[in-house]
């Protein structure tokens, strides 16, 4: 199990997964801040393949190219947030393709509370 604490993606550039591409996984991400970051095709911030935790992250001003999860991308994997934000993103905050997405709670998902 890889761990990733106190880092920022940003203004990073690719196909898929703009700011970070899981495939295999699994990947904890905490205290970590993705924004800028742009996906010529899907997953502007990320895209999870492999099992993807995110705990007190935000997930903000992300591109997707056909705007099919422009914060995170799920194709795959089991992905659990808690205490994350994902809002302002250029496309569908959160596409699910299939996997598994459970939430921690705390979590704010595009403009609602």
């Amino acid at each position: 199990n890889h761990q990733i604490e106190y880092s920022t993606f940003s203004y990073n550039r690719s196909d898929f997964g703009g700011g970070y591409f899981n495939q295999t996984g699994p990947i904890s991400i905490v205290n970590s801040t993705f924004f800028g970051n742009i996906a010529n095709k899907q997953g502007g911030a990320i895209t999870a393949i492999g099992n993807t935790t995110l705990q007190n992250v935000t997930i903000t001003n992300n591109i997707s190219g056909d705007f099919r999860g422009a914060g995170i991308l799920i194709e795959g994997g089991r992905v659990v947030i808690g205490n994350t934000i994902i809002s302002k993103n250029s496309g569908a905050e959160i596409t699910f393709a299939f996997g598994e997405f459970l939430s921690n709670g705390y979590n704010l998902i595009g403009d609602s509370p």
